[in-house]
């Protein structure tokens, strides 16, 4: 049974346990302290993006949302005034949208103060931009960051109840999750909306790892109907609830999704059918064999 993982840093190895807060690696150092310090640089095209070296992916992550628009950016027909972008991560979608349109607003969230730490650099060169530390959730206890000490966006926002309930799941399988914020501060939509007194969101983009479903139950039907353009994320439940809860608030979309399975993939919410159509164009450009006919 695996109890822990090996983690290297500054040299020198030791076994980091998932389920103890605070861990101190051997010589006394402390593991978040370690992992701070870390920093590094990459260029896509002609834009430096900060980096964490202890997170390999996230060249993965900037490579996908920056550089090959997984979220169709580049699709829209309008320009947009008004963007939100919830699990802001290091900021490359935010870094996208910005050098499509260099004026438009964005309010970006994101829980994870190193994360937000490097959004804030990368975002730097760029103006109207707001940083939230914080969270999107419409259930306030579910306000403690548990993250993931190996790999890149997939902090979860739960309660303390839940995370000690899981606590003996999370020491048999050696997850290396471990509660890395507490007292996170829980913002709603129409919260931020309100705050920063926007009347009308041209593109929600949420990739919260499951705080899409707590907005698609839970958010205004009136803020989802008319003050909403457009949407994009990751879902991080089964396809066809997430399918419901979304055409549940936004009606009159046209909702799309794509995922290697039933329980994690990207979706869409366009009001413009164009660029979705044209997207769809292109992947049902490919010709399935033709099926034998028995009987």
């Amino acid at each position: 049974m695996v109890h822990g993982c090996l983690v290297y840093i500054c040299g020198s190895y030791s076994v980091y346990q998932p389920h103890l807060e605070g861990v101190v690696l051997e010589k006394g150092v402390n593991l978040e302290k370690s992992l701070m310090e870390t920093n590094d640089i990459v260029t896509f095209g002609e834009f430096p993006f900060h980096i964490r070296t202890e997170k390999l992916g996230d060249t993965n992550v900037i490579e996908e949302v920056f550089l090959f628009d997984c979220y169709r950016l580049r699709t829209k027909a309008y320009k947009p005034e008004v963007i939100f972008d919830v699990g802001g991560h290091l900021g490359s979608f935010s870094c996208l949208a910005k050098s499509l349109w260099p004026d438009v607003k964005i309010v970006l969230v994101e829980p994870n103060p190193r994360s937000l730490e490097l959004a804030r650099l990368n975002l730097e060169r760029f103006g109207n931009v707001e940083f939230i530390a914080g969270a999107m959730k419409y259930n306030q206890n579910a306000n403690v960051f548990v993250d993931d000490v190996r790999a890149t966006g997939s902090g979860l926002m739960m309660s303390m109840e839940t995370y000690e309930q899981n606590l003996d799941a999370i020491k048999r399988i050696g997850s290396p999750y471990y509660i890395h914020t507490q007292d996170v501060a829980l913002y709603t939509i129409e919260q931020l909306m309100d705050e920063f007194k926007i009347g009308k969101i041209d593109i929600l983009k949420m990739d919260c790892e499951g705080g899409e479903k707590d907005f698609f139950l839970h958010v205004n039907n009136d803020i989802a109907i008319h003050h909403i353009k457009d949407f994009c994320g990751e879902y991080h439940y089964d396809i066809g609830d997430f399918y419901l809860d979304a055409r549940s608030k936004f009606p009159h979309h046209k909702i799309s999704f794509f995922g290697d399975n039933r329980d994690i993939g990207m979706f869409w919410g366009e009001t413009d059918t164009t660029p979705f159509m044209k997207f769809r164009k292109q992947r049902l450009s490919i010709k399935s064999k033709p099926r034998k006919m028995t009987g």
